[in-house]
């Protein structure tokens, strides 16, 4: 029987075989626990709510990939850092905050969350490419460029008829583009 890899209390290794994974439907990451290592849940189909303790710093690559009930996670509010595909393909996960401490978020993290809609993120965060490819978001960023698009045409028109553009209508315009960090 094939075995996989998990975390106890106090953040060692545990064993368990797929049938018992394969169950899983809550995971609470119990405090003490400060590094989600990579493919810790990789694949764990039933899975639908994740908790972390406020102690965890750290998701590491392909951490919750493929957990595609995934509904709702918590994430810890020292959280720094999300690793590659760390949520890739969770197809059911619809909102995700990311606390303002996080400063990295890898490549693909959240690409193929289909459902995912609401997102909650900080300015000053480096985001890898992709991160949310395949995602409703995806539509809401379009229409955002959209609109400042069309704000920077609106201010350009008026500028051109004489008015005065001011440097911090300017700085205002281009703190709404950049919210992010592209890698």
């Amino acid at each position: 029987m094939e075995r996989f890899f998990g975390i106890n209390e106090e953040g060692e290794p545990l064993i368990y075989d797929e049938r018992e994974r394969d169950s899983w439907q809550v995971v609470m990451v119990l405090p003490g626990v400060e590094v989600i290592p990579d493919n810790t849940f990789n694949g764990c189909f039933s899975l639908e709510t994740v908790i972390m303790s406020e102690t965890v710093r750290r998701i590491e690559d392909d951490a919750f990939a493929q957990c595609f009930y995934l509904k709702f996670v918590k994430l810890p509010r020292n959280l720094e850092s999300i690793g590659w595909r760390a949520f890739w393909s969770c197809e059911s996960l619809t909102s995700v905050f990311i606390p303002p401490s996080c400063r990295f978020i890898g490549r693909e993290a959240f690409c193929d969350c289909k459902q995912l809609l609401i997102l909650s993120i900080s300015q000053n965060i480096r985001v890898g490419g992709l991160v949310f490819q395949n995602t409703a978001l995806i539509g809401l960023f379009q229409l955002k460029l959209i609109k400042i698009v069309r704000m920077i045409e609106t201010m350009m028109r008026k500028q051109s008829n004489g008015s005065n553009l001011s440097i911090m209508k300017m700085h205002t315009l281009f703190t709404a583009l950049a919210p992010l960090t592209i890698l």
